[in-house]
């Protein structure tokens, strides 16, 4: 069973939980988004992947958006949207990981707040989301 998010095309796999069936073209648009926040952020992948606590290959998959957790994804882009903001820069916007779409995920995956050391240190207290 999949639900139909946003009157999009975007869909979140009820069986397999931690699936994020997107079109093509919404992974295409997703991964290009990432990583223009990433270039913003003015991190690195490996730094991000030590922020966040990930491998290299699971960095990978969530900013290719395949095959990834979309925990992991939403993850990822809040901690760009966040890095990218300390930079000065104004995110690039997305498109399907919209807040609108956040709401909806929330439904269906265990959505947190990001708490990692950098993300503490940014906002001055543990798991403060913005």
């Amino acid at each position: 069973m999949s639900v139909l998010l946003n009157h999009q095309h975007t869909r979140w796999d009820l069986h397999t939980r931690n699936t994020m069936t997107l079109t093509a073209d919404e992974r295409r648009r997703t991964s290009h988004e990432l990583g223009c926040n990433l270039v913003l952020s003015g991190l690195t992948e490996q730094q991000v992947a030590d922020e966040l606590g990930y491998t290299r290959a699971r960095l990978g998959s969530a900013l290719a958006v395949e095959g990834a957790d979309p925990v992991d994804v939403w993850r990822l882009r809040d901690h760009l949207d966040r890095a990218a903001r300390d930079q000065g820069a104004v995110p690039v916007a997305y498109t399907v990981l919209t807040e609108q779409a956040r709401g909806d995920a929330r439904r269906w995956f265990e959505l947190r707040p990001d708490t990692t050391r950098t993300a503490a240190a940014r906002d001055g207290d543990l798991g403060v989301s913005q």
